[in-house]
């Protein structure tokens, strides 16, 4: 994990604004996940922002929200839901 971004009483605008993306390939998202388990366990959810070329792990005991923009690739745990470049 080499960003953290916290939107703990964020306005939607603020997230939209301070959302930037960090990395550029090579990401492993069980990694996030790990990460999450230990430094946030009171944590609800978890919304993952990804091309979808990532390992998935296993279910994890928060549900996890897959934002995938990639139409070729399905989580095979939690949710996957598509999210598309603006036009």
């Amino acid at each position: 994990v080499n960003h953290v971004d916290r939107f703990d009483r964020a306005e939607p605008d603020d997230v939209r604004d301070s959302a930037k993306r960090v990395g550029g390939g090579g990401t492993d998202m069980t990694v996030a996940l790990d990460w999450f388990e230990e430094h946030e366990p009171d944590v609800k959810a978890i919304i993952v922002l990804t091309d979808g070329y990532t390992p998935f792990g296993e279910e994890r005991s928060v549900p996890v929200l897959w934002a995938i923009d990639n139409d070729h690739v399905v989580s095979p745990v939690g949710r996957t839901v598509r999210v598309g470049k603006p036009k």
